[in-house]
């Protein structure tokens, strides 16, 4: 969980060291406080908190 509307690469480096420890996750999701969905890493989608509500 990342407490912005905008998050950026910046935001997601811990989760990408953690990828790249534990080679069997292939993906990791980005939870935010905006609108969008989008990809800030082909490893990493960012989504908002409220789509997990659907």
């Amino acid at each position: 969980m990342k407490y912005t509307a905008n998050p950026t690469p910046f935001d997601i480096r811990s989760l990408l060291q953690f990828l790249d420890d534990h080679p069997e996750k292939v993906r990791g999701v980005l939870v935010h406080t905006g609108g969008e969905i989008k990809w800030l890493h082909s490893k990493v989608i960012a989504v908002p908190w409220w789509w997990l509500d659907m």
